[in-house]
């Protein structure tokens, strides 16, 4: 383990203020210029809309199955359902 030596006071006393001003202004200088170096991260519409997906409900694959089915052969739209649309969106017109 590496020892640290204790600061006596001649050593103290060679920094002048003068030195102390000059050293602090390097550390401001190198300080500011390492923020005027920054990262970014640009993320695309594409990207925003892809992490979405986890937000979607999931897919009622028996559900989506069977009205499929009732569209293929005809029996899906049925004068009543035909109506409950009907009024559904009057419903929302009015």
């Amino acid at each position: 383990m590496p020892q640290i030596n204790p600061v006596s006071t001649s050593s103290a006393a060679a920094i002048s203020p003068r030195s102390l001003a000059a050293t602090s202004a390097q550390v401001a200088s190198r300080s500011t210029a390492s923020t005027d170096r920054s990262d970014r991260v640009e993320v695309s519409a594409a990207a925003r809309l892809l992490s979405r997906l986890g937000d979607l409900p999931e897919v009622r694959e028996d559900l989506v199955a069977r009205v499929r089915g009732e569209i293929e052969d005809g029996s899906y739209d049925t004068d009543d359902k035909i109506d409950a649309a009907i009024n559904s969106l009057l419903e929302d017109v009015v």
